[in-house]
């Protein structure tokens, strides 16, 4: 795989992973167009690196959230808080429920995604997850709902929708945003709960990609060119996970959903031919 490539795709995967108009599926179209390799040694590795980027991104894009989170579990389980389960670890217990769907179909995960990597499907789902995403802009209102009001049905509903969304071309941050917001969860809060939960999901598919990585017999000749995918993929996450919130802040969302249809129609076009 050549450098350029290797660029490219982390280049992707960057930016479109943590907006929310779905990397899978851009990765997924690029790799049908060029037909580039998406299996093998090669590409089982640079999955690895592309997927560590995007969760060292998120990790310090929040990084004040999880610390927090993380002194609040530890005041908990030392004995030291004054009231019964404080807000922050009952967030990430929400976190942890919201993800237990997604986890359930690591096993399947690979078989799962080949099935609905065609360039029609990823286009037809570009499509879908404009339409959800618009809607949910133009028809529901803000809601109220932050760390002490989500319940734990919202956290499984929405984890829910994860699920659905490791379908290439449908966003994970976008049909989730929506669907938290469709629960009642504040648009702001709900991107935040949406990125938080990207972090047990983007460190699962690191280990599967792992896993898969391991059972070849890897060119670790390849590794600084994949080192450097890292890099990229990271750096253009970090800027992606902040262009994200302050999208949300200024009422832009709906953006991302104009993008996604304009996705769809490519993808639609270059299944015609290829």
């Amino acid at each position: 795989m050549s450098i350029a490539l290797v660029l490219i795709l982390a280049l992707i995967q960057g930016v479109a992973a943590l907006l929310p108009v779905s990397g899978t599926g851009h990765l997924a179209v690029l790799q049908n167009l060029f037909a580039a390799p998406q299996e093998g040694e090669s590409f089982l590795l640079l999955n690895v690196m592309l997927h560590l980027g995007s969760l060292a991104a998120v990790i310090v894009a929040l990084k004040n959230d999880i610390g927090s989170i993380l002194r609040e579990a530890a005041e908990y389980f030392r004995g030291e808080s004054r009231e019964g389960v404080p807000p922050l670890v009952r967030l990430a217990m929400l976190i942890g429920a919201a993800t237990l769907p997604l986890f359930a179909a690591l096993p399947f995960y690979r078989r799962f995604a080949a099935i609905f990597r065609g360039t029609g499907i990823v286009g037809f789902m570009f499509l879908l997850g404009a339409v959800i995403m618009y809607l949910a802009d133009k028809l529901l209102k803000n809601g109220t709902k932050k760390t002490r009001a989500i319940t734990l049905v919202d956290a499984l509903i929405i984890g829910v929708a994860q699920f659905a969304a490791l379908i290439p071309g449908l966003s994970r941050l976008g049909v989730t945003v929506s669907v938290a917001r469709a629960r009642g969860v504040e648009k702001s809060f709900a991107v935040k709960f949406s990125m938080l939960m990207s972090i047990p999901a983007l460190a699962g598919a690191t280990l599967v990609s792992l896993y898969d990585a391991v059972l070849y017999e890897i060119d670790w000749s390849l590794l600084p060119v994949y080192l450097l995918g890292l890099a990229v993929s990271a750096a253009v996450a970090l800027v992606a996970v902040r262009i994200t919130f302050m999208m949300a802040r200024r009422g832009n969302f709906v953006l991302f959903s104009y993008y996604c249809f304009g996705a769809g129609i490519i993808s639609l076009l270059i299944s015609l031919f290829i």
